[in-house]
Order: C-alpha cells, then structure tokens, then sequence
C-alpha cells in the first residue's frame, strides 16, 4: 500500500464547466432535431415514472401493508427516476 501528499495549484478556471457546452447541437433551436428528440426522450420519461410510481406504490403497500411507508418509497423512486433540467 502506498501513502503520500500533494499540493496543487490552480493556474486557470474556465467560465462553465466543461459538459455544459457539450455537444453544442443539443443547445440549438428549439425546432433543432437534437431539441425535438430530447423532447420525445422527456415525453417517454414522464409516461414512464406516470406508469412505475403507482405501480410501485400498490405492489409495496399490498405487500407490506405498510401504505405511509409505500407513499415515501414511491416517492422516493419518482424523484430517483426525474432526469436533471438541461439548460
């Protein structure tokens, strides 16, 4: 096993990171293609969480009788399944 230190020193920082400008096709216009498939990607993903979360919920609360717990698991699962905003 190796152990040890190290000092760094930050010559330069940018203006945004750098994930954020890329790729510059999904920051086009809103009739862009790369915008009208992010917008089917999100549409799919709403349809999605709309389906799993109830479905959670019942399965959980059915089979623990637990239905407090069930409601916080299902939320739980809808915001773990909510993508980031792109800006």
């Amino acid at each position: 096993m190796e152990s040890g230190s190290a000092t760094a020193v930050v010559v330069h920082t940018g203006a945004g990171p750098t994930l954020a400008r890329w790729p510059p096709a999904l920051s086009g216009s809103a009739s862009s293609p790369a915008s009208i498939w992010r917008q089917q990607v999100h549409w799919l993903m709403i349809r999605f969480i709309a389906v799993m979360v109830p479905l959670v919920f019942l399965i959980n609360g059915l089979s623990k009788h637990n239905w407090l717990e069930a409601f916080l698991f299902a939320m739980a699962v809808a915001v773990g399944l909510t993508p980031r905003c792109c800006p």
